[in-house]
């Protein structure tokens, strides 16, 4: 992608308009297990999860948007 897009995606993450992009897609859920092929660290409100393949979060329920 040009430098354009990449600032537009940015400049709507910072206004939180990410779902207002055409390819974003969201989802609310109160629980989120995701698995993955290799060890990775994962960032979740701030903070950063030890390395693993698999990842459990847990939230209030409807407080957590999945952009993907």
């Amino acid at each position: 992608p040009s430098f354009s897009k990449h600032f537009n995606t940015l400049s709507k993450g910072i206004k939180g308009e990410l779902k207002d992009l055409e390819w974003v897609k969201s989802k609310k859920t109160a629980k989120l297990i995701f698995s993955l092929k290799k060890s990775s660290h994962f960032m979740g409100d701030g903070e950063i999860f030890e390395k693993s393949k698999k990842f459990e979060i847990e939230v209030i329920p409807k407080a957590l948007t999945i952009l993907h």
